[in-house]
């Protein structure tokens, strides 16, 4: 009964928000030992094998979140374009840049970037391009496309009438976008030749970036309602507060 009763506070307000935060959130370092560990016992053809077949693990989940409920769908989603990115995309940047034999991005003789950092920062341009068109998705739900829509007048059509979301989908897209639009933005603030780590306008972003993911912890994530809904929103707040770590 005890056992019930908790489960069933941690699937209303506000503590259902703030556990699809924390699962978000936790991934994240998770999923950095887990690349740091991959490393250091797998190398060449096996580090390869393993890559593939956590990157397919990673499709397989988002499939199978087609015909499931909108929290497991979510759910699935999530971690599955979680091991897309981290086994799939993250890789090819590094992979590339060390066969297009490209150099570290140094400045006075001090390493800021990494090879695989620079080409990921040259993506910068392909990721507006994909965000402005996702965005003119009519039957969007996302918060942030619906701002802009409203707020800029930039409603693309009427949504279509019983349109059914995927939101096995929905979350991995978010998942990729959200961490590939953070890691821009971390590596433009790192780059000397943008801002750089010492830069006023690069401590100014981190406190921002923490003001707005404390204030989206503590007041927009304990008010939803549904728990599907708040774990998606939950991808993006752990992605904002990510940024400051």
């Amino acid at each position: 009964m005890a056992a019930g009763g908790l489960v069933r506070r941690l699937q209303q307000p506000p503590w259902l928000g703030l556990l699809a935060f924390a699962v978000t959130f936790t991934w994240k370092p998770t999923a950095h030992a887990i690349s740091v560990l991959s490393h250091g016992l797998l190398h060449g053809a096996a580090l390869g094998a393993a890559y593939t077949t956590f990157g397919l693990l990673g499709f397989a989940l988002v499939w199978l979140g087609f015909r499931r409920d909108e929290l497991t769908a979510s759910f699935l989603g999530f971690f599955g374009g979680a091991l897309i990115f981290m086994f799939w995309i993250e890789p090819s940047f590094a992979l590339f840049a060390e066969r297009m034999g490209l150099e570290p991005l140094r400045h006075h003789g001090q390493v800021y970037l990494s090879p695989n950092l620079v080409l990921m920062e040259s993506s910068a341009v392909v990721f507006l391009v994909v965000l402005v068109l996702l965005g003119a998705n009519k039957d969007t739900r996302c918060r942030m496309f619906m701002w802009f829509h409203r707020n800029f007048r930039l409603r693309p059509n009427r949504p279509t009438p019983g349109y059914r979301r995927q939101y096995s989908r929905i979350a991995a897209m978010e998942t990729i976008f959200v961490s590939w639009f953070f890691y821009i933005v971390i590596i433009g603030a790192v780059d000397p030749r943008l801002l750089g780590p010492a830069h006023p306008l690069t401590r100014l972003l981190t406190a921002a970036m923490f003001a707005w993911g404390v204030y989206l912890v503590g007041f927009k994530l304990p008010g939803l309602q549904a728990m599907g809904e708040a774990f998606r929103y939950a991808i993006a707040v752990a992605g904002v507060l990510w940024f400051c770590v």
